[in-house]
């Protein structure tokens, strides 16, 4: 969701002797269709953010850039695309460090684990029924309608994925973006190793917030339904029973309630961002990647409200992002955020 300057950084950009390009690339259905065919071979969407660096090392020198000094930096799907790209062989070389804020290549959001039956899944919901049949599936793909396509914004998913997203691809004779899972790429160590800055908010988690006073008692009725989608089990016993166990790590044994919200903004830090990011430096360094940067962002003012239910403020999803991001006015900062910002430019 989003498009290509819903932020901008010219604050960063007047305060350093940098060139920012920012771009957009297809999202969602168009961006992220995985069927294996020719048509629709999966990772367009990624293949378009290839395309871009290209045109970054073709073109940056005529702005007064330099294509031998490229710095990726992304927030939140962007954080992920950047991780992701740092492990794309059709990338490597078109940049020179890696910076994801809040989001990494391990997230279960960041790959589809069943593209093709996700496929079929949304299509049954726009009710096409010849799900099963791979061209037919494609052709409706293909000419359904852009309104009945973004009719859905994926966004309540609990699972922690948003449907249509990264892939691995199968290889029918064209370039591909990713030809195995993140996961095998980092322990195997095959990919080129660059400087990589990894960061996340304190309370990534409040991404979740809103949905709080639905998902309260979906996650007292069944918390298993509230697992990542990269979790596999021999059995729904065993689902059950690990569901249960991470509950009461969590929440004890009483019931998801207001009393500690906190620990439910803590479940989905952890889940959707904070483990994956710590699992994938954890990679690099195990591969041998020396030039690894960690950082939890943990800074707020009295301009960030508190947490419902609570007397408590935390660093939202990709604070530190906006922090730098044009949102706020230089010049009306209080002190405090004034030297903060200037930490974070330099």
């Amino acid at each position: 969701m989003g498009w290509g300057d819903i932020f901008q950084a010219t604050q960063l950009m007047n305060k350093k002797d940098i060139i920012i390009v920012n771009f957009n690339y297809r999202l969602s259905v168009h961006g992220f269709l995985c069927l294996g065919t020719e048509d629709a071979p999966g990772n367009a969407g990624m293949k378009d953010q290839v395309a871009l660096l290209r045109w970054v090392q073709k073109n940056i020198a005529s702005f007064g850039g330099n294509p031998d000094d490229v710095t990726i930096i992304g927030y939140s799907a962007g954080s992920a695309s950047v991780d992701l790209l740092m492990l794309s062989k059709s990338a490597e070389g078109l940049f020179h460090r890696v910076v994801p804020e809040s989001g990494g290549n391990l997230a279960a959001f960041s790959i589809q684990r069943d593209p093709v039956e996700i496929a079929k899944k949304f299509a049954r919901q726009l009710n096409f029924t010849n799900v099963d049949d791979i061209y037919a599936l494609e052709e409706f793909y293909k000419t359904a309608p852009l309104e009945l396509l973004m009719s859905d914004p994926f966004f309540d998913k609990t699972d922690s994925t948003f449907m249509f997203g990264p892939c691995v691809e199968r290889n029918i004779g064209e370039e591909t973006f990713l030809i195995e899972s993140p996961l095998t790429t980092l322990k195997n160590g095959n990919f080129k190793k660059l400087p990589v800055l990894y960061g996340f908010a304190e309370m990534e988690g409040l991404f979740r917030i809103d949905f709080f006073p639905f998902w309260k008692q979906m996650m007292n009725d069944k918390f298993s339904d509230f697992l990542p989608a990269d979790l596999k089990f021999k059995s729904e016993g065993e689902r059950e029973h690990v569901a249960n166990k991470i509950k009461r790590f969590y929440f004890g044994n009483g019931p998801v309630s207001e009393d500690n919200i906190l620990q439910y903004v803590n479940f989905f830090t952890d889940v959707i961002f904070a483990y994956p990011m710590l699992w994938a430096t954890k990679l690099h360094v195990e591969a041998g990647n020396n030039q690894v940067y960690l950082y939890e962002y943990s800074f707020v003012d009295e301009d960030v409200p508190v947490v419902p239910h609570t007397n408590i403020r935390g660093a939202n999803h990709c604070a530190q992002s906006f922090a730098v991001l044009d949102g706020k006015n230089l010049t009306h900062l209080s002190h405090t955020d004034e030297s903060l910002a200037t930490h974070l430019y330099d």
